[in-house]
């Protein structure tokens, strides 16, 4: 690899990355910008680094270390239980179209493929290969990632078959191996066949290049023919980190085709490319309209699902209660069966027993309501039973540098042991909404799972942006919020459980 510039930023006492980041933007030589990042000194420079580098179409990759905190042991809510002292971060990363890498290696791949000055063009990935086996281990792992294929077309293909030998089939990935016949002109054939289809977005020859090999130095000047005028990337990836490459590394990397070591780092690597070039920044802040102030603390469940229907989203309808002489009332106010919960001030109400399911009649609440007053006192909260349905977690923090930061999980009990979740900053458009979904590996049971019908992922986008809405409205005022569970349904998004926390007023100067 090679540098423009490469600094350790030591304690920053004078001198910020985002300085570094600044300066580096305003030189020609500068294609992409790689961090080591621990934290950051000054978060609104750093904001301000990432904005000049998405205004200027200059990738950023991010190695975050330093990923957990104590003070996430201490949050009131779940969402500041996930978010750890990472969420804000990969809100942050998420906004402006920053590359976060979790190792070294793959930081070095993303760093080279980025590094060759080449644009990803629309659609997929295209991989050609010597090996089939080599060929099934890159589909399974692309599988795992959902990473992208390219659909070639029909003319694609018939350029390809002309230059395959007997029993190969043209597609994507490629097998184009068979024989050594005249094996470097038939690859240099495919791969310009395959760079040039609509749908290829870049181009990777995985083998097991090494030096002092014949085969491979041949290989090699193939892949480098392939590039030659090309705007889209091209690269060579080593399967295994154990071979002896560097010749053929020197070569290639002269002709701007890196050659990565490792199939899931240049897998990785693509990913990546193929990210940065589909980002769009969704910067539809909004003038914040004028809101009530919040009283301090936890509001309670009742207040917390009226502030979210204030705000167009659905919720359960509740009544509060504080004697058992009300709950004749409450039922035959809402519709039966009615879930009871305890509104004594506890966070996490099924972990103390504060939530009885399911209550069909006014005597079967009266019966719960007497062992629930009598442990965890008289406050509660009767609200209609939801249907049943997949169950998703909304939240929101505030971070000192950062702003309010949002979390999209899997909901219901399980939220922290599936730690399946994805942070975005507020606010968001229902299409950001659903890139946020797309994310979370539950997302797929709204498809519809084992004969159940689909969810309503349209109302469901809808009511995420209703909430990153309310919560930019509120950032002011809000500490931490979490709506535990959402439950969706084929016609419903309904919230069914609220623990909003609003901001402790600011000590008056002096005191």
């Amino acid at each position: 690899m090679g540098f423009a510039l490469a600094v350790s930023t030591g304690s920053e006492s004078v001198t910020t990355v985002s300085d570094y980041m600044l300066w580096a933007m305003d030189r020609a030589e500068t294609r992409v910008i790689g961090l080591f990042l621990e934290g950051v000194r000054d978060a609104p420079c750093f904001v301000a680094a990432l904005q000049r580098a998405e205004e200027r179409r200059i990738p950023v990759v991010v190695l975050k270390v330093g990923r957990t905190a104590k003070s996430a042991q201490m949050a009131e809510s779940h969402t500041g239980a996930l978010a750890g002292n990472d969420g804000a971060y990969l809100a942050l990363f998420r906004r402006y179209g920053v590359i976060h890498v979790d190792d070294l290696d793959e930081m070095a791949a993303t760093l080279a493929l980025f590094d060759t000055g080449r644009r990803a063009g629309d659609g997929g990935l295209a991989t050609m290969h010597d090996s089939g086996g080599e060929r099934e281990l890159l589909v399974d792992l692309a599988e795992t990632t959902r990473t992208p294929w390219a659909a070639i077309s029909d003319t694609t293909k018939a350029r390809i078959a002309a230059h395959l030998d007997t029993g190969l089939v043209a597609e994507n990935p490629l097998d184009a191996w068979g024989t050594a016949r005249d094996y470097e002109a038939r690859y240099t054939a495919c791969g310009r066949a395959l760079l040039d289809d609509p749908d290829t977005a870049l181009l990777g020859f995985f083998s097991d290049p090494r030096d002092g090999h014949g085969y491979h130095l041949g290989l090699v000047r193939s892949v480098i023919a392939m590039a030659e005028g090309q705007d889209k990337p091209v690269f060579i990836a080593s399967n295994t980190l154990l071979t002896e490459d560097m010749d053929l590394v020197r070569l290639a990397r002269d002709a701007g085709v890196p050659l990565i070591k490792g199939t899931r780092a240049a897998l990785s690597a693509a990913r990546a490319v193929l990210a940065f070039h589909r980002h769009r920044i969704d910067d539809i802040v909004p003038e914040a309209a004028p809101a009530p102030a919040l009283p301090p603390g936890p509001m309670g469940e009742a207040a917390g699902l009226g502030l979210l229907r204030a705000h167009g989203i659905d919720a359960a309808k509740t009544i509060s209660i504080s004697g058992a002489d009300q709950i004749a009332q409450a039922c035959a106010t809402l519709r039966l069966p009615v879930v009871l919960k305890t509104a004594a001030g506890h966070a996490h109400k099924s972990d103390v027993g504060g939530v009885v399911l399911n209550l069909a009649t006014p005597q079967e609440v009266q019966t719960a309501y007497a062992d629930m007053a009598a442990r965890l006192g008289p406050q509660a909260t009767v609200m209609e039973m939801a249907p049943a349905g997949v169950e998703l977690a909304l939240g929101a923090f505030n971070d000192p540098g950062f702003g309010p930061v949002m979390a999209l999980s899997a909901g219901g009990v399980l939220i922290e042991v599936f730690r399946d979740v994805a942070f975005a900053l507020p606010p968001l458009t229902p299409a950001g909404a659903r890139a946020l979904l797309s994310e979370l590996k539950i997302a797929r049971l709204l498809e519809g799972h084992r004969g159940a019908a689909p969810a309503d992922t349209a109302k469901l986008c809808d009511t995420i942006s209703r909430f990153s809405h309310m919560v930019w409205s509120l950032r002011d005022q809000i500490s931490e919020v979490d709506v535990n569970p959402i439950i969706i349904t084929p016609d419903r998004a309904v919230a069914v459980d609220a623990l909003i926390i609003a901001k402790p007023p600011e000590a008056p100067h002096g005191s």
